[in-house]
């Protein structure tokens, strides 16, 4: 195997103590395929550093998989992109079958996927694939090859040793690293002006607070409505009215709606939240397109600035 580390042009930010890693294979299942290549960025004082590990051969894939977790252990966490449905555990499932007793785990990681997915709408974003994602946040590379081009170029490179295509496998899992340590602090920074636009404030008994929405849900008959806070509510708070309760404390705030069932003008069935005239909350399994603006107008009610 080779290991090959090159200083990046300038210090890329990522969260502190974590490094970024992408892994490449030789197809799609950890049962019978191998990884080939690991490629790991991290910061150490002021430059950025990327290793990678290359197998020239796919039978010297044990040695890859130990040199990368003796370094991958030095980091508190680390970024994926899709890593914790793909990267994570086909190289679980490989340490494994090399008989390393070692395991990766999610509980410290961060998945860009799973940052973007749920905001893919604002922003903008026709699909979720990396370079779609790289295109929207305005991130060029400089490889021209697919993950599926890198598995086909890495059967030749095994067989002939070429430099030439060495090099352009190195680069493609170089791109997807340095990228996606660029995108992780873009993905952030938008995430977080997104997140900013639709919070609101209110006074929680004399207490101005930032609600920030995070999510919403039905379940049954009920609408739930879940927010975050900046400031800690030190004491738990819970109020009920007729149609819906709140439930505060620590830095979580939860909305929870009554629904109940009705006709719309075509006929079709939906949940309805009966407040001042009743308003339609779901139809055809979905939330309606700007509920959380009634959840929120709730909310000031109670809360009143």
């Amino acid at each position: 195997m080779e290991i090959i580390s090159n200083k990046t042009a300038k210090k890329i930010i990522i969260p502190k103590g974590y490094c970024v890693f992408d892994i490449e294979t030789t197809g799609l299942s950890p049962h019978s395929d191998n990884v080939v290549l690991i490629g790991i960025l991290f910061n150490r004082g002021n430059d950025t550093i990327i290793t990678q590990f290359l197998a020239k051969k796919r039978s010297h894939e044990k040695e890859v998989l130990f040199y990368f977790k003796e370094l991958l252990e030095e980091f508190e966490g680390h970024v994926t992109f899709n890593g914790f449905s793909f990267d994570i555990p086909f190289l679980n499932k490989r340490y494994a079958k090399n008989q390393l007793s070692y395991e990766i785990s999610k509980d410290c990681g961060i998945d860009v996927l799973r940052m973007v997915r749920p905001y893919s709408k604002p922003l903008g974003l026709e699909s979720c694939r990396l370079k779609e994602i790289e295109k929207a946040m305005g991130i060029a590379r400089d490889d021209s090859i697919s993950s599926r081009d890198s598995v086909l170029l890495y059967e030749k490179y095994e067989n002939t040793a070429s430099e030439t295509l060495k090099q352009k496998i190195l680069l493609h899992n170089y791109d997807d690293i340095l990228n996606l340590a660029v995108l992780h602090g873009k993905v952030q920074k938008k995430l977080e002006d997104i997140r900013l636009s639709n919070s609101f404030c209110v006074n929680a008994y004399g207490k101005i607070l930032r609600l920030y929405f995070e999510k919403s849900h039905i379940r049954g008959k009920f609408l739930y409505f879940e927010y975050s806070t900046d400031e800690h509510i030190s004491l738990p708070v819970e109020i009920h009215k007729g149609n819906f309760s709140i439930k505060a404390h620590s830095k979580s705030l939860e909305l929870k709606l009554s629904l109940f069932e009705l006709k719309d003008a075509s006929g079709a069935k939906v949940l309805a939240f009966d407040g001042s005239h009743p308003v339609a909350v779901k139809r055809n399994s979905k939330i309606v397109p700007g509920t959380e603006m009634l959840a929120r107008a709730i909310l000031e009610a109670v809360f009143n600035l």
